[in-house]
């Protein structure tokens, strides 16, 4: 016994041992988010390591690579798996999964928790005699219809220390034991229905968690299963269980003393404890102190000190409101609410006010113009929910720390941070950029009563075209001719009868303000246009056009000039009005490139609003002037313009492009920031 014992072993310590070049491939990362794209990528000698959780993925194992949980008892797998020759599956916990090995095969399954599965949890199957070592070692099988089933099986497949609890059947073997299976050294509870004569143990294994449905399947010092099992031999879990019997009891305003239950597992090592805290029995877990280490007599009581105050608030920033401050901040994971703290330079005391679990907040009712001082503290309420967490000794990188343990409520004075540093700044409405002036009213208003220039040009415009058409259609000649000077045409007037015109288009505007891109990110705006007219005759189009321009930015400084702790995002929109006279440098109706230029009276209403901040509308007036060229493009499908003009009365299609100029002030002053240059394209329909 002694030899095939040590047989064994070895054999397990060949089969565990990476190979040179072996990789280990994470789970789940961002290379391999599931278990299936890793094993993809694994090579012979591979480990796949995956990390906490519930996998209900089917998976296909790959010949020779390891797939290997990081915790035992929270790494589970419920879907169907398919094994592949030499793989090698360990530290899972199979729960209502039915795994199956059949035909020729070889490989390890150690130190895995079947558990809860009605039929059958691992059945094996087929000949496997010249197919190496099929390996069931150190595994628990619990709360199965039954736990190891093997049918024909050939006598290289060895089920060893395995722990067998609750099943309904622990093993079940079809062959004579003489032929069948190398089944030897497991542990049975109850009876197991075995043949006579196979080498086990009896008892009730003592688990750590005593409960009908144990969670924690670590065994006592005393369990005489200890050598059995998932959390046995040299491929065992080193995580520690959750620590148990953890209670709570208050010394003083601030301190409060923990005990806990010590580590009783067989076979784990542990050397400290970490004490920590929730806010929330199911919160985010929050440590208190460095970790308590292990002291001969072990260490199992360790008063703390409770009263955790949040951290100073973070990335406190201030923002002047029209009557107010818009204060913000950084959230603290830690605090369960915060104060603002306000003073003006000549108050010993602050103003505080509790504004709760939020992030931002604006203090209204203050003076504009006035400097006030600003700080935030955060405050945690008294209510802790403690609990104790077990680590082992470093294995590899890392140190193998159990789950916590159930938490404790205990209740202590608020704690509350020091205050932040204070931010001095002065509320009043806070101005977009560029600083509009705020004229009120619409657009109706603006172009009727208040100001009637806009009216008034149209009217005369509209007057002068009604009164060109009239006279060139077929009124008395000498009102023609006064016509045909007022327009200036003389030698360019032809006898094209007259039409009206169409556009529409689109470009971008550049603002003649150099700082425009410090505040808006680039040096230009969209813009789309439409636009009508009328063509008394070839050479000449008068007519208005509408844009519409709208770009977001931000502003960086307060009214008073002092720079913002975070910029504010605003929002500018521009609609240009125009009124234009168009002198085209043609002769005939087929000419197929068109040289123009242009002016007219330009008026652009704005609106500016700014977060929290001042909204302005108004416009401003000025003059603009355009160049640019006209391509004819009925000559690329003579018979759809032709269709065209006989259907629609369209005579004319151009592809257009152009620039412009415009100036606008706002009394003596330029309006940079409105007047610029556009650069457009668009379609020119002549009816």
């Amino acid at each position: 016994m002694a030899h095939r014992l040590g047989l064994a072993l070895a054999l397990l310590a060949a089969l565990g041992a990476p190979g040179a070049g072996a990789t280990v491939l994470e789970v789940p990362t961002s290379q391999f988010p599931d278990i299936p794209s890793a094993l993809t990528a694994a090579k012979a000698g591979d480990t796949v390591r995956v990390g906490r959780g519930t996998y209900s993925t089917a998976l296909t194992l790959r010949s020779d690579v390891t797939l290997e949980g990081e915790e035992t008892a929270a790494t589970t797998l419920t879907g169907a798996i398919k094994w592949a020759s030499g793989a090698t599956l360990q530290r899972f916990t199979l729960s209502e999964t039915e795994l199956s090995l059949s035909g020729t095969t070889s490989g390890t399954l150690r130190n895995n928790i079947f558990r809860d599965t009605k039929r059958t949890a691992l059945q094996i199957g087929g000949a496997h005699q010249s197919q190496g070592t099929l390996a069931i070692t150190h595994n628990t099988f619990l709360s199965n219809g039954t736990g190891l089933e093997v049918v024909d099986s050939g006598s290289t497949v060895l089920v060893e220390f395995n722990l067998f609890a609750n099943n309904g059947k622990g093993v079940t073997i079809t062959t004579p034991v003489g032929t069948g299976p190398a089944v030897q050294n497991n542990h049975f509870f109850p009876d197991a229905d075995l043949p006579v004569g196979v080498p086990s143990t009896q008892g009730d294994p003592l688990f750590l968690d005593t409960s009908d449905s144990p969670e924690d399947l670590h065994v006592t010092e005393e369990s005489p299963a200890r050598e059995r099992g998932a959390y046995s031999g040299p491929f065992a879990d080193p995580t520690p269980g959750p620590v148990e019997g953890v209670t709570v009891t208050p010394k003083d305003d601030t301190h409060v003393t923990v005990s806990w239950t010590g580590n009783r597992a067989f076979g784990v090592s542990v050397t400290e404890y970490a004490l920590g805290f929730k806010k929330t029995s199911g919160g985010k877990q929050f440590p208190f102190s460095d970790p308590v280490p292990v002291q001969d007599p072990p260490t199992t009581r360790y008063t703390v000190d409770a009263s955790i105050a949040p951290a100073v608030p973070e990335q406190v920033a201030a923002t002047p409101t029209d009557g107010g401050l818009l204060v913000s901040w950084a959230k603290d994971n830690l605090a369960d609410g915060y104060k603002v703290h306000l003073r003006t330079d000549d108050s010993a005391a602050p103003t505080t006010t509790d504004v709760g679990n939020v992030t931002d907040r604006e203090i209204r009712g203050l003076v504009n113009g006035t400097v006030y001082r600003v700080s935030v503290s955060a405050y945690a309420v008294g209510d802790r929910f403690i609990s104790v967490t077990a680590r082992a000794p470093k294995s590899g990188d890392a140190v193998p720390e159990s789950r916590a343990s159930d938490s404790t409520r205990v209740t202590l004075p608020r704690v509350e941070s020091d205050p932040s540093p204070e931010s001095a700044l002065a509320p009043g409405e806070l101005q977009g950029y560029p600083p509009l002036e705020d004229k009120g009213g619409c657009f109706v208003r603006t172009a009727g009563p208040r100001n009637l220039r806009l009216a008034r040009l149209l009217g005369v415009l509209l007057g002068f075209l009604a009164a060109s058409a009239l006279a060139w259609r077929g009124g008395p000649r000498p009102l023609r001719r006064l016509a045909a000077l007022a327009l200036l045409l003389g030698p360019f007037a032809t006898p094209a009868r007259a039409g009206w015109v169409a556009g529409i288009g689109g470009g971008l505007f550049y603002p003649a303000d150099r700082d425009w891109a410090d505040h808006y990110g680039d040096r230009s705006m969209p813009e789309g246009r439409l636009s009508v007219g009328y063509l008394p005759v070839l050479p000449l189009e008068a007519g208005v056009d509408v844009a519409f321009r709208r770009d977001k930015g931000e502003v960086t400084t307060s009214s008073s000039g002092e720079a913002l702790a975070a910029p504010v995002k605003q929002t500018l929109s521009a609609l240009p009005l125009q009124a234009y006279l168009l002198l085209n440098l043609r002769w005939r109706e087929g000419q197929w490139l068109v040289p123009f230029v242009a002016g007219g009276y330009t008026r652009v209403y704005y609106w500016s609003a700014v977060d929290n901040g001042a909204k302005v509308r108004g416009h401003v007036a000025g003059y603009h002037g355009r160049v640019g060229l006209k391509l004819l493009l009925n000559g690329l499908d003579p018979t759809s313009a032709r269709h065209a003009r006989d259907r629609l009365g369209l005579q004319r299609t151009f592809l257009v492009v152009e620039a412009q100029r415009a100036q606008l002030k706002n009394g003596d002053h330029v309006e940079d920031a409105l007047g610029g240059t556009s650069y457009f394209g668009s379609l020119s329909l002549e009816f």
